[in-house]
């Protein structure tokens, strides 16, 4: 569903601005939120029982887990170099030698930097991604970063080596590909709203033996050239459709919480620049104007601030058009391939505004 929500009045209590929102934000993830077991003996759910619908690409391919360390688009195009067929391709505990060999449970906030089995954020999974085994045991505690010398290269394009993001932390990096870059960010924005309270035990008791102190202060909150560039990829890689559903489906599951910076982009303006909209309970929307309305062979958007992405998506929520790293007020696009029909198309812009357009194809 193009415009699945996570239940009305969820955010309701989210009034606030800046750290009050954040405070806000917090106690609304936090009541409600269901640990649920790392690994549990059926028929318990459990994690691996989660990604069956969280971590799985669209019909009519959901028996394939969507790696966001293998695949190289967000959407299913089967052009990636493998797919794991869910459940098949799970990690027995041994192998894993090669890329494409087994998924299995990615910590995007390392285990290392917290310690424990116990805790909420051992099975959170908001952060916990399903992803190629290799790749993960490459990535290893490395936080993420930018890498522009590589000592290692996945098969996507996902990159180890040192961090050369301008300003930040010495040392070794792992750098996702741009197209998974944004659903990262909101991943780490969302964790340190979470677990805003607990980052500061993290970093006083962890961070002599780990990285936990190049992405987070003691008091808890992001190193500031750490946040520059989390929130770069943010603006450069928009909320997508498939952080939507799987944000949708994490709710669905037992865990009962959601990413409130996938639900309301803007929201990480208001807490981390203190800049917020008139109405903070809504996603920003943009001005734009498409035309002509219907189509034919081209449709014209115009936009009040510089459009970052946009998505064309069919009447049951398939994408058909996509395009990243525009950065223009006005583009042309070519639908003269689509099928005559109803489509929808989302565009974001540079500064996390949103907005949905319906248009005809003749």
């Amino acid at each position: 569903n193009i415009f699945a929500q996570i239940p009305a009045g969820y955010y309701d209590a989210a009034t606030g601005t800046g750290y009050t929102l954040k405070q806000e934000l917090h106690d609304i993830i936090t009541n409600g939120h269901v640990k649920l077991p790392y690994s549990a003996t059926y028929p318990t759910f459990d994690v691996w029982d989660a990604y069956a619908t969280t971590d799985v690409y669209p019909s009519p391919n959901e028996t394939k887990i969507w790696d966001i360390y293998s695949s190289n688009s967000d959407i299913y195009d089967g052009l990636a170099s493998y797919y794991f067929t869910i459940v098949t391709d799970q990690d027995p505990g041994s192998g894993g030698t090669v890329e494409g060999d087994y998924y299995n449970r990615e910590h995007t906030i390392p285990n290392s930097w917290w310690g424990g089995t116990d805790i909420f954020q051992y099975s959170d999974l908001h952060h916990l991604y399903a992803t190629d085994k290799l790749v993960n045991n490459t990535r290893g505690n490395y936080p993420y970063g930018e890498v522009s010398s590589p000592t290692w290269t996945s098969i996507n394009g996902s990159k180890l080596g040192p961090n050369s993001y301008s300003g930040g932390f010495t040392g070794t990096a792992f750098e996702p590909i741009d197209k998974y870059k944004g659903d990262i960010a909101r991943t780490y924005f969302y964790m340190a709203t979470r677990y805003k309270d607990e980052i500061p035990t993290w970093f006083s008791s962890y961070s002599a033996t780990t990285d936990v102190d190049k992405v987070f202060q003691s008091d808890g909150d992001f190193q500031p050239t750490y946040f520059e560039m989390l929130y770069a990829w943010h603006i450069a890689d928009p909320v997508s459709q498939k952080e939507i559903e799987r944000n949708i489906a994490i709710y669905n599951t037992q865990q009962k919480n959601a990413n409130p910076y996938i639900d309301h982009p803007s929201w990480v303006e208001c807490v981390w620049k203190n800049t917020c909209t008139a109405d903070i309970t809504t996603i920003a929307l943009s001005d734009i104007i498409l035309s002509p309305n219907p189509a034919k062979d081209y449709i014209t958007i115009e936009s009040d601030s510089r459009i970052a992405n946009y998505t064309i998506l069919n009447t049951i929520g398939q994408t058909v058009l996509e395009k990243n790293h525009i950065i223009d007020n006005k583009i042309e696009i070519n639908i003269s391939n689509l099928k005559s029909g109803i489509y929808f198309i989302r565009v974001f812009n540079t500064d996390a505004k949103i907005n949905i357009e319906r248009f005809i194809k003749e």
